[in-house]
């Protein structure tokens, strides 16, 4: 995942939002970065290369600038909040006010002002 966030970033320099591990069989993540305002942009990592392979610009994605705002402000990154979990993450997204971490079947909320993981459920 740390690949994936780095090379998304390098090719569209923002916040990252989410990235997640696409499981229809070519294993791609795709990091949704945000660049200001509601403009996301979703870029799709090869995961065995590292490359970026696809991109889409989306300029009226909804709460993309609340999130933004949330995020920015945060200690804690997407990429903190995947570190905060010992097991193989799959998938990372800003939601209701925290970071939602999923590691196989284990589902994991960090909170934005402290990389400390708590399993759900």
């Amino acid at each position: 995942m740390a690949q994936a966030i780095a090379a998304a970033l390098n090719h569209t320099s923002g916040t990252v939002l989410s990235a997640d591990l696409d499981d229809d069989g070519d294993r791609r993540w795709e990091v949704e970065v945000a660049t200001g305002g509601s403009t996301v942009h979703e870029i799709e990592v090869d995961s065995t290369t590292g490359k970026v392979v696809r991109t889409e610009t989306d300029r009226d994605e909804d709460d993309a600038a609340a999130e933004l705002k949330a995020v920015q402000g945060a200690k804690v990154s997407a990429r903190d909040a995947a570190a905060a979990v010992d097991a193989t993450v799959t998938s990372v997204e800003f939601d209701d006010g925290h970071w939602e971490v999923e590691a196989g079947e284990a589902d994991w909320t960090v909170p934005l002002d402290t990389p400390r993981a708590s399993r759900e459920g």
